[in-house]
């Protein structure tokens, strides 16, 4: 990933003011996202380990000062009291600096590097043409918080992704608040230029983190909901009930699932909801097959709605074929999350046998 405004030289005369000393992610990644603004883009970072330098000098000041006032430009989540979320959805996410710059600052951001070319994947090559707006904005905007920035603000906040009481089989050291940890210079001989200069690697390091993000989302995660959303809506043509969504690609379709699922209900208004879809069929062109996965109760969870039959599964080929009475019957992966047929109409016949020797356990 490629941006602009990471000139370690200042080449105007905005200021964006942080703490000095130890710099974390949330720092980081506040002023990368602040550098991207056109106003600020070039600007000098000022650190500090005393806010009232900072304070009154700095076009804008982050993750210091005791202070959230946007009219003022000041953007600090430690003072007593403060408890702002980025949305409902994150109420439990205390916001940091991050999620406060984000809150305010994040659509311009966004379009700023797609104006640029930063983030396009080589579906484009920037431009006004390439900016998002509407409805896809907003989805953009809110995911790239929900599976970035939502963990820099928790992160910098001290909030665990999971009860205190569970004790982790592992020590994953490699996430970006780690990477950035480790940029500290060390040792008595310390100054104040090295750890300037450490803290630019950060905030490049932060930088090429929400860029690769949004290029995903924009080249990828954006383009499959064009794919999924009408898919979802014809799925009643496919199993009265609704429960079988025909992909006639291949698309990233979990997330989209449940928040069209989640849309649905919504626009109900509190009508009885519609059947959860319990199998997504896909095309799967390496092998020259079509699949069908089982959709998880959860995001991320390996629990499924509805997993295949027992008596069908770690079943290959002929056996598979003789157990389900289906032809073209490949496979049936052990845990019961997926199945596989040679055929579109063989692996809708093992998708819709399987909801019915399995009635009673539907959702």
């Amino acid at each position: 990933a490629t941006f602009e405004g990471m000139a370690t030289a200042a080449t105007t005369t905005k200021r964006i003011g942080t703490h000095g000393a130890t710099f974390h992610l949330d720092d980081a990644m506040s002023c990368f996202m602040l550098l991207q603004l056109p106003e600020l883009t070039g600007a000098a970072v000022v650190r500090s380990v005393d806010a009232a330098t900072l304070v009154g000098v700095c076009d804008v000041v982050v993750d210091v000062g005791g202070v959230y006032d946007h009219a003022r430009r000041l953007y600090d989540h430690h003072q007593a009291g403060f408890a702002e979320h980025f949305a409902p959805r994150f109420a439990r996410i205390k916001m940091a600096a991050t999620g406060l710059v984000y809150r305010h600052y994040g659509r311009e951001v966004l379009n700023a590097l797609l104006r640029r070319g930063a983030a396009v994947s080589g579906v484009g090559k920037g431009g006004e043409e390439a900016c998002l707006s509407g409805a896809d904005l907003e989805r953009v905007y809110v995911k790239l918080y929900e599976d970035l920035l939502a963990a820099v603000d928790a992160g910098d906040n001290g909030i665990d992704a999971y009860p205190p009481d569970v004790e982790p089989l592992y020590v994953d050291t490699t996430t970006l608040h780690h990477r950035v940890a480790a940029l500290n210079p060390r040792g008595d001989y310390v100054t104040d230029a090295d750890r300037d200069a450490k803290f630019q690697r950060a905030i490049k390091l932060a930088g090429e983190a929400f860029v690769d993000k949004l290029d995903y989302l924009t080249s990828v995660w954006l383009p499959a909901r064009r794919t999924i959303e009408p898919a979802f809506h014809e799925r009643f043509k496919v199993q009265s009930e609704g429960r079988i969504l025909l992909l006639e690609q291949h698309a990233p379709w979990r997330d989209h699932l449940l928040t069209l699922e989640q849309e649905e209900a919504e626009a109900n208004n509190g009508a009885a909801r519609a059947p959860l879809v319990l199998y997504v069929m896909t095309r799967d062109e390496a092998r020259n097959q079509w699949s069908i996965v089982c959709v998880s109760k959860r995001k991320g969870s390996f629990e499924n709605r509805l997993s295949f039959p027992p008596a069908w599964r770690a079943l290959r080929d002929d056996k598979l074929a003789s157990v389900t009475g289906i032809p073209g019957s490949v496979f049936v992966h052990a845990s019961g999350f997926l199945a596989c047929n040679t055929t579109k109409e063989g692996a809708l016949q093992m998708a819709l046998r399987s909801l019915e020797l399995q009635r009673d356990l539907i959702p």
